[in-house]
């Protein structure tokens, strides 16, 4: 397996993205960029292109519609899917700058129609539970209260 953001890592992860298929959209492109601070060999970038034709590469572009910026222990956690970028973003661990509303419009459906399926009610504002499979959701799954019902976090 390829060290984590090394380039043969971002060369598997092109590899994986060019499989990737966006019914719907094929005029329309998302440019994320992801910055990476705090690696062992200092700030680390890459570049994911999604429409047509997905891609990504190491570095920085001049004008990413939205980039994401995390610690070097938080990337790594997201990568491993240990942690939802979700969860990293709402306790600030992650940092999301530019057009998110493009973002969220560029969103495959079937992601918005799985988000809310937790089936317990929320006690509180602030609570995160883990939740033991059910038909209706993944095996154990992270969910974080929004609008009086659970977001999947994992």
């Amino acid at each position: 397996m390829a060290r984590f953001l090394s380039a043969e890592w971002v060369a598997a992860l092109d590899e994986r993205l060019s499989a990737l298929a966006l019914p719907g959209r094929s005029d329309a492109t998302l440019t994320l960029e992801y910055v990476v601070v705090g690696t062992p060999n200092g700030e680390r970038a890459y570049t994911i292109v999604l429409g047509p034709e997905p891609a990504a590469r190491a570095g920085r572009v001049d004008a990413p519609d939205v980039s994401f910026t995390t610690d070097y222990e938080t990337a790594a956690r997201i990568a491993r899917g240990e942690t939802a970028a979700q969860a990293a973003f709402m306790t600030g661990r992650l940092r999301v700058h530019g057009d998110v509303t493009r973002l969220v419009a560029f969103a495959p459906t079937r992601s918005k129609s799985r988000s809310l399926n937790c089936e317990r009610t929320p006690r509180t504002s602030s609570e995160v539970h883990e939740c033991p499979s059910s038909p209706r959701s993944r095996p154990t799954h992270r969910c974080q209260p929004a609008g009086g019902k659970y977001l999947l976090l994992r």
